[in-house]
């Protein structure tokens, strides 16, 4: 299960940097319910045109902690697959990267643990008079150690599957994903106690007579919420002439881009009746 929009291995992101040396672009995200795929291009200078020049030539590795486990070929579009092999919850891993004109990189990380939802509440409701459903969507927080959250929603109705645009007025999370198609939130003030997240969508997602939401708590890790935050903050900012420019995070020495890992659980929630009537 991948974040809307952004929890892409193949989605290529452009990062325009000054007119210097070109580096390495490493985008993957890894999961454990998935296989991976590592992605790699040249940066871009403000100078050059807006297509991405992918690297089909490269010397690419992969660890599980400090174990080499595969060495991926490239499939054509800067792709890597890594076939016959998923990643483990729990595991750190490493991938490097190199070829003949530029500077070697690497990258490491480690896939967290995934966090139960324990129980999902809702009630209708109305905000500025706009028919909405509230959700209470409870969870415990492992103590001692920090842990970041992406809360995502999808809707599946009338045939059709889609993000759902999902908004809170909670004063501890950090950020929305994406255009509120997520919700991102660290255990700042929860550590290693239950946390009930209480997040609003509008009734108009509903357009068929069942109408099923599956909610995906994402446990993401650091490397992954910073780089995720950044990014949506650099986007948002990117087109207003009055914003001071965003910093896109990387954990990718000596290169650009991200190797990011997160696990997920998930719970659903079916509502019956058009516009949302009996929850099941």
């Amino acid at each position: 299960m991948l974040l809307a929009g952004l929890f892409s291995c193949e989605k290529i992101i452009d990062i325009n940097i000054p007119d210097k040396e070109k580096k390495i672009v490493l985008n993957s995200i890894i999961t454990n319910d998935s296989s991976m795929v590592i992605n790699l291009s040249k940066s871009m200078s403000v100078l050059d045109d807006d297509e991405i020049t992918f690297i089909d030539d490269a010397t690419v590795k992969l660890y599980e902690d400090g174990v080499l486990v595969a060495e991926p070929v490239n499939a054509g579009g800067g792709n890597y697959p890594v076939t016959g092999f998923t990643p483990v919850k729990g595991k750190k891993y490493k991938v490097t990267a190199s070829n003949s004109t530029l500077k070697s990189i690497s990258a490491e990380d480690k896939i967290p643990n995934s966090i139960e939802i324990l129980s999902i509440d809702t009630i209708s409701t109305e905000i500025e008079g706009t028919p909405s459903i509230e959700c209470s969507i409870e969870f415990e927080d492992p103590s001692g150690v920090e842990n970041y959250y992406i809360l995502t929603a999808n809707i599946s109705s009338g045939g059709y599957t889609s993000p759902v645009n999902i908004y809170t007025m909670d004063i501890n999370i950090e950020d929305y994903l994406d255009i509120k198609y997520g919700i991102m939130i660290r255990d700042d003030v929860f550590n290693g106690n239950k946390y009930k997240l209480i997040i609003n969508f509008d009734k108009y997602n509903f357009s068929g007579l069942v109408n099923k939401v599956d909610f995906q708590l994402q446990s993401v890790s650091k490397d992954l919420y910073l780089y995720s935050l950044s990014y949506t903050r650099n986007a948002r900012t990117g087109n207003n002439l009055f914003s001071e420019p965003v910093q896109v995070y990387s954990n990718v020495k000596d290169g650009l881009g991200i190797f990011g890992a997160y696990s997920v659980s998930q719970k659903s929630v079916t509502f019956v009746g058009y516009g949302g009537g009996e929850v099941y």
